[in-house]
């Protein structure tokens, strides 16, 4: 497995509220999380979010248990992290309406899962084509979903930040589970919405084909801010080359 990732504060915004991790030691978890772009103390929530459900993980989770009693410690970890941002956003004035979304992917064997609230996405190339796993919980979506604009539209759609899940925001958030196969060769990218807000899907796939892992990160990167970069931009990319898991 080989990996880069970077969190750039972008072209407009004077704070970075994105957060991100990535599990150094066993290559096994990778997370992103966008703190609420227009709430107060977004970076307060992702950073939270992040390091909650990272704590969790650690004192939690070990290499005896299935991949189902592993989602499960996650999401307990992740509801945790929801009731303590709900928390401290009530608690203290200065954090109110505080919150973030969260997308992860763990891997065990020659399995991988998935798990999203909120806009920020994991894509999969295989065959040398991007997919995206995640579906985004936002309003642009539902549109989109009831036919209502089409992707284009969608892409250009002036509300295309309002999402309808995250942490913080409510206790009955909405989330999303996957699971995927591990192959050769597979990548996979996280990101927040300002890398997938600014890129086109053919964009984003022709650069990772092109270019080794490191590259391509800072190539992706290049190219939100080049776009306009109005948003913190987050992203995770991840090769698994030939799978020794």
């Amino acid at each position: 497995m080989i990996y880069s990732s970077v969190s750039d504060i972008g072209n407009v915004r004077k704070l970075n509220e994105d957060e991100f991790f990535v599990d150094k030691e066993n290559q096994k978890l990778f997370i992103v999380a966008d703190g609420m772009g227009g709430h107060k103390a977004g970076d307060v929530a992702s950073r939270m979010a992040i390091n909650i459900v990272k704590n969790h993980y650690y004192e939690k989770i070990n290499e005896n248990m299935s991949l189902k009693e592993i989602e499960i410690e996650l999401l307990k970890g992740i509801d945790l992290a929801n009731k303590s941002i709900i928390s401290a956003s009530e608690k203290f004035e200065h954090l109110q309406n505080m919150g973030t979304t969260m997308n992860l992917v763990y891997f065990n064997d020659d399995k991988i899962l998935f798990i999203n609230i909120g806009d920020s996405r994991s894509y999969v190339i295989t065959n040398d084509e991007l997919k995206q796993i995640s579906v985004d919980h936002s309003l642009v979506e539902e549109l989109l979903k009831n036919g209502k604009i089409n992707e284009e539209e969608a892409y250009n759609h002036p509300q295309r930040n309002i999402i309808t899940s995250c942490l913080g925001a409510k206790s009955d958030y909405k989330v999303d589970i996957y699971y995927s196969d591990a192959e050769d060769n597979m990548k996979i990218l996280l990101c927040t919405d300002g890398l997938s807000n600014l890129l086109m899907k053919d964009e984003i796939n022709e650069i990772i084909l092109n270019n080794e892992v490191e590259q391509a990160v800072q190539l992706l990167l290049n190219g939100a801010k080049e776009n306009g970069g109005f948003d913190n931009i987050t992203l995770i990319l991840i090769d698994l080359q030939e799978k020794r898991f």
